[in-house]
């Protein structure tokens, strides 16, 4: 009977030592718990291993965000031009990482660096930190005749009302009632070329009466000043021109030249104010 009892004895305590093992959180025959993964969720001070882990991590990670803020925006090739280079991939964030944050959250405890690190680079966008440089200020600068705003504009100002026309000869006895031009292109700051202009011409018939003709005209007109005339506050600029003028349909011979020869005019013009 005493074999017997110290056999059924000694058979409990074997199988009552495994469940002990268990009840107390160790495996029969095992020592302490791996510093793997599961380590780095609890909310413990991070361990050697996952605080490596969690340096690694955060390295690669700055390293691709100074990546992106300089080639982020356009093709980067390789060191021979050939062709682009792959680009530099985003490092994955530790799987330990999104877990322990989780918990810290669940149970109201403040987000720790791994954490802090953690919601910065879920909202970090790169274009937000690329860069741009400030645009030049608008210059203003003024046009030039003919690149107004449009046709109607520009024709509107560079048309010319001609008045005080005269020939210098004095052995001419010709005026140049008036008539308009349009001075199509500038050659300098107050200079302007023009024609054809068209004129009305009064002159001798050479048997003591006046008769009229038209006439043709082309020249240079130089800007003097810029005057008000009506006072109405519309101002116009005063020009003085120097032209060929022709004369045109049946007449007297002028200055001994046959008609429509050309002669030198000179006189006034005014136009709306540049």
């Amino acid at each position: 009977m005493k074999s017997i009892a110290c056999v059924v004895l000694c058979s409990l305590f074997i199988v009552a030592r495994p469940a002990w093992a268990q009840d107390h959180g160790k495996p029969a025959g095992s020592g302490d718990l791996d510093q793997g993964e599961p380590t780095c969720v609890n909310l413990d001070l991070l361990s050697a291993d996952c605080a490596e882990d969690f340096a690694r991590w955060q390295q690669e990670e700055g390293a691709w965000r100074e990546w992106m803020v300089d080639h982020g925006g356009q093709i980067v090739y390789n060191r021979f031009g050939s062709k682009p280079a792959d680009r530099l991939p985003r490092p994955e964030i530790p799987a330990w990482v999104a877990a322990r944050c989780d918990l810290l959250d669940q149970s109201n405890v403040a987000p720790d660096d791994v954490c802090q690190f953690y919601a910065e680079t879920l909202a970090y966008d790169w274009p937000d930190h690329v860069e741009v440089p400030a645009s030049p200020p608008l210059a203003k600068v003024s046009k030039r005749v003919g690149e107004v705003g449009d046709f109607w504009t520009w024709f509107r100002k560079s048309l010319h009302y001609n008045g005080l026309w005269v020939v210098p000869d004095t052995r001419s006895r010709a005026f140049l009632v008036g008539g308009v031009h349009v001075a199509w292109a500038q050659i300098s700051e107050r200079m302007y070329l023009f024609g054809p202009g068209i004129m009305l011409v009064r002159m001798s018939d050479g048997a003591g009466n006046s008769v009229f003709r038209p006439a043709q005209t082309w020249g240079i007109s130089i800007r003097l000043k810029d005057v008000n005339l009506f006072q109405n506050g519309n101002e116009f600029s005063l020009y003085f021109n120097v032209a060929n003028g022709r004369i045109h349909g049946g007449g007297p011979q002028l200055l001994g030249q046959g008609q429509g020869q050309g002669m030198t005019v000179v006189g006034f013009s005014i136009s709306a104010r540049k």
